[in-house]
């Protein structure tokens, strides 16, 4: 699977970043998105194992029949799609964040215990290519 985009670089520091909100939503049982203002990343969370099915594969799919359905979302970043169409943004966003151009580096945050953790036996360490590595959260910094 490729998008014909370049590997993500790692980042110790969005990889901290994204360790300690899984570690954070692994202690609350909870699982939602952490809006920074001012803050340029995406965000993909999954619970259970295999996310890159869904962010990546599903996701494609969806929008692939979206930009059928509507062609002027074609060359629209993910952020001017929530702009425009918040609903749409919300079946393709996982999968804007990890084609966007602009998205250089990844950060890789893991924990298995907590109401959505993985089996960790079912699901591989993650590494830093596209799509998405099985994560429980993934932070991504853009160029501005």
């Amino acid at each position: 699977m490729s998008a014909g985009l370049p590997e993500f670089k790692v980042s110790f520091v969005q990889t901290a970043a994204a360790s300690t909100e899984a570690n954070y939503m692994a202690s609350t049982n909870t699982m939602e998105h952490n809006f920074n203002e001012g803050v340029s990343v995406g965000q993909n969370i999954a619970g259970g194992p295999d996310p890159v099915s869904r962010w990546y594969d599903a996701e494609k799919v969806t929008y692939e029949k979206l930009i059928q359905e509507h062609p002027e979302y074609k060359d629209l970043s993910g952020y001017e799609l929530m702009q425009k169409d918040e609903a749409a943004y919300k079946t393709v966003g996982h999968y804007l964040n990890i084609i966007n151009p602009k998205a250089t580096t990844i950060g890789v945050g893991y924990n298995t215990s907590g109401k959505y953790g993985c089996d960790p036996a079912r699901t591989s360490a993650p590494t830093p290519t596209r799509p998405s590595p099985s994560t429980s959260t993934r932070s991504l910094s853009t160029r501005p």
